[in-house]
């Protein structure tokens, strides 16, 4: 048998890819509809007999057509006739890697050839009679079906797991909750090695054999690798590294146990990467965050000067501030007003570069050492969240911040998009609410928007005023003929009943335009409501 096809032996080797995950032999013989006999066994266990793909083959040399774990189904067509050449054939059949051969009776052979059942018992290749009542489309659709079970049951375990390590990752002493979450969820044995420290969960074997094997093959292979340890069990194991860091050989997560399936190593990588983060701070802000939470815990918030500024020292430590020692707060809401997730507060914590993160009362709230860039403010807004950033303050004044960022959400809302303290001073348009602007767009535009022609002559008053009421510039841009233009601006002039030769009627004009235009027909809303 190849060694690269152990699914129908009975010991794998060291070297042994990952078995891949499929429906299990068993599985298929337990369908009732199917009505599947063993007629032999095997070296294996047929619920240890994974099965990817179900495949008809009527050739003497079908191997081309195999990529191996099939269950190959045949009626006997071009089969062999004698002893030897059976052989050669059910051999080739287990060194292409099959996991079983499935035999249909009739038409060809009114039941299973007695020279076929003992060349299989003589390679040891599993092989199933079909009855002639169930056709081989029956077998490949109840397979499909049993897969797409498999399929969904895994995504189902991932969304789990994945939910349950990053919980974990965020309370007290995260190594040690994420490994034991995930030996639990996956039924493994699950060791992480840092230096000469060893933690482990789901088993009490020795731990030394698995971290030798562990060693040898992160030191011939790279990123996840994967085994099979002396008692058969199969082994992942990958060195976690800090981000931008060579590997550290004494950093090393490991996972054993009798199968692992695609969802076991999807939730490995993933308590790898989370491990990392929890790892990744600087020793600096991570001794910070230490001497922060035991002065807060031991002395309580401190009043005096002295344990003030002790106190704001260790927050900007932890921040990475520098000597400025002033942070902002970032204070959020979901647009669609649910709860925060622990995946949310994760991923604030590596998008905004901070420890600092919490939820309460439904927001988001960061302290950070500067102001978001906007690529990550629009990220944020991208996973449904908007935000109130606060001006910079000392670490003393944080609720101050806090306080701030708060205040500005309610104009955050209104404008959909996160806002930066002092952004809103920069336009006239900012600092006043949306609905008022609604109603001064309403109130100066209506008679305007009740002719006929409005959107016509929408058009040619906003490229005007924008052209600071240049006939030639307004006519070149509008593609009209300058007299068409003042004809139009006339006409305006007649409906709104004001002068706009008057620098403060253009000025209300532009502003109640700009809000009109730019917001997509606010003043339409306002007329309908």
């Amino acid at each position: 048998m190849s060694p690269d096809f152990p699914s129908t032996g009975t010991a794998r080797p060291a070297g042994a890819p990952p078995r891949p995950t499929g429906v299990s032999l068993g599985t298929l013989l337990a369908a009732p509809e199917l009505g599947l006999t063993l007629l032999v066994p095997g070296d294996t266990d047929p619920a240890d007999i994974v099965i990817t793909h179900c495949a008809v083959v009527e050739l003497e040399e079908p191997g081309t057509y195999l990529s191996g774990y099939e269950l190959l189904l045949i009626t006997g067509l071009g089969l062999p006739q004698t002893e030897s050449a059976l052989d050669t054939y059910v051999g080739r059949l287990r060194e292409s890697g099959i996991s079983a051969l499935g035999f249909g009776v009739e038409p060809v052979y009114r039941e299973v050839p007695e020279p076929l059942i003992a060349a299989c018992r003589r390679i040891g290749l599993p092989l199933v009679r079909v009855d002639r009542a169930v056709p081989f489309v029956q077998v490949t659709a109840h397979f499909a079906a049993e897969l797409e079970r498999l399929r969904v049951r895994g995504l189902q375990t991932v969304s789990t797991l994945a939910r349950r390590l990053t919980a974990a990752v965020l309370r007290a002493q995260p190594e040690r909750r994420v490994i034991e979450v995930l030996a639990t969820e996956t039924g493994s044995r699950v060791l992480l090695r840092e230096g000469t420290d060893v933690l482990s969960a789901g088993g009490t074997d020795p731990d030394a054999p698995l971290f030798a094997q562990a060693d040898a093959l992160l030191d011939a292979g790279e990123g996840m690798v994967f085994g099979v340890t002396e008692d058969g069990r199969e082994l992942v194991a990958r060195r976690i590294t800090e981000e931008g860091q060579r590997a550290v050989r004494d950093t090393v997560l490991v996972l054993v146990k009798d199968h692992v399936l695609s969802e076991d190593r999807t939730g490995f990588s993933l308590a790898a990467d989370l491990i990392r983060v929890a790892k990744g701070l600087p020793r600096s802000q991570t001794i910070a965050l230490d001497q922060l939470m035991m002065l807060l815990l031991v002395d309580g918030v401190p009043i005096d000067p002295a344990g003030v500024e002790r106190w704001a020292r260790l927050v900007a430590t932890a921040l990475n501030a520098g000597a400025s020692r002033r942070v902002h707060t970032v204070v959020a809401v979901a647009t669609n007003g649910e709860p925060a997730r622990p995946a949310d507060l994760l991923w604030w914590r590596l998008a905004l570069d901070t420890p600092f993160v919490d939820e309460r009362a439904g927001s988001l709230r960061a302290l950070v050492a500067e102001v978001p860039g906007t690529e990550v403010l629009r990220a944020l807004e991208r996973r449904g969240w908007i935000a109130g950033i606060s001006a910079g303050y000392p670490v003393q004044e944080v609720a101050t911040a806090v306080r701030e960022a708060e205040l500005l959400l309610p104009r955050a809302r209104e404008a959909e998009r996160s806002i930066v303290a002092g952004e809103e001073l920069r336009s006239l348009g900012a600092l006043i609410p949306a609905e008022l602007s609604d109603r001064f767009a309403h109130a100066v535009l209506e008679p305007l928007l009740e002719a006929p022609d409005s959107a016509e002559l929408i058009g040619t008053l906003y490229t005007w005023l924008l052209n600071n009421g240049g006939w030639d510039r307004a006519a070149r841009a509008l593609h009209l003929h300058r007299n068409a233009v003042r004809r139009q601006i006339q006409r305006v002039e007649s409906l709104l009943g004001r002068d706009l030769e008057d620098a403060h009627a253009r000025a209300d004009l532009l502003f109640a335009l700009r809000h009109h235009v730019d917001d997509g027909g606010a003043v339409a809303r306002a007329r309908r409501g």
